[in-house]
């Protein structure tokens, strides 16, 4: 059952899934809505204030004024009210000890609820007459705020992803690559880069079209990305070539993902059309060492070692040749 009667399970999917993006930001990361509540606060009087949003269970605020605690249950709590609601509440919590919790909705702009601006008092002192009004405003400028930061969430998104995989792009790879170089150049902790390039790409594109093509290359994405650790980064450059950042790796854990990459992408390709089609994989590696003194020389390693693979070899499943 979806928790409020106004949105069916789709949209409270779409609800939480909006809120857990808002909740893994970093609190300093809302300086403007700090501010609003400590503004909720001060023009209703009351010792404690926060910004909350609502997720599966509990009551998260995002930003707090006060004794208000990290988190507490979703069930029977105002915050469950106003998401059920979607209008202004105000009812004691008397687990939390707080006579009054006024609190007005949090909207997102297909206007799904995502939590709500609430006062708290721990003394049963009343609320000014216009204090639904005075939320409600804060509210809108609450509003207004999360809903810049989901579009910049989004733009972020869409410049660090390949749309037609949904793989990093280049850039994402670039700042990866330049992150762990940073950290191993601090700590010498191995790490390696590994390029890949499809062989036998061109002549399917060719031969069954830009449609299949484009199917090849998202089956291939989606078989790389069961093969990648959590934490490596792992990206489609232009056209049939890849790219993975890896993580505290050194060339032996560099070879074992190679093996698994190989084996992955070697496995035939079912078309739409019902033909099979198969596609080999040349790969490149650069490890980080000692004599690395920048993310360009490690990106001319693995390309040098990606050519030696690819023409040193008749065979379509290349030998793993590494740096040279």
């Amino acid at each position: 059952m979806s928790a409020s009667p106004f949105i069916d399970d789709d949209h409270e999917q779409v609800r939480l899934q909006a809120v857990q993006q808002l909740l893994a930001m970093a609190p300093e990361a809302w300086p403007e809505l700090h501010a609003l509540t400590r503004a909720t606060a001060q023009a209703l009087h009351t010792p404690m204030a926060a910004l909350c949003l609502v997720n599966d269970q509990q009551v998260r605020p995002l930003t707090r004024v006060g004794a208000v605690p990290e988190a507490w249950p979703r069930a029977g709590s105002v915050g469950e009210a106003v998401v059920a609601q979607a209008s202004a509440t105000q009812s004691p919590e008397t687990q939390r000890g707080w006579p009054v919790h006024a609190a007005v909705p949090i909207m997102d702009e297909r206007g799904l609820v995502l939590g709500c601006l609430s006062a708290m008092n721990d003394h049963p002192h009343p609320l000014p007459d216009h204090w639904a009004q005075t939320l409600q405003d804060l509210a809108t400028l609450a509003s207004a705020c999360l809903g810049n930061r989901q579009r910049a969430r989004i733009i972020d998104e869409l410049a660090l992803t390949d749309p037609l995989t949904g793989l990093g792009n280049r850039t994402l790879f670039t700042m990866a690559l330049e992150g762990e170089l940073a950290h191993a150049m601090r700590t010498g902790e191995a790490f390696s880069i590994v390029l890949i390039d499809l062989d036998g790409y061109k002549e399917i594109h060719d031969g069954f079209g830009h449609l299949a093509g484009e199917a090849v290359l998202r089956e291939v994405g989606r078989r790389l990305g069961q093969q990648v650790r959590a934490g490596d980064a792992l990206a489609r450059f232009d056209g049939d070539e890849f790219g993975i950042v890896m993580r505290h790796g050194g060339p032996d854990a560099a070879e074992l993902l190679c093996q698994r990459v190989r084996r992955a992408v070697s496995v035939p390709i079912r078309l739409e059309t019902g033909d099979e089609v198969g596609v080999g994989a040349s790969i490149g590696v650069s490890a980080y060492d000692d004599r690395v003194l920048s993310s360009q020389q490690m990106i001319q390693r693995a390309h040098q070692a990606l050519y030696d693979s690819k023409h040193r070899n008749e065979q379509r499943w290349k030998r793993f040749i590494g740096v040279r």
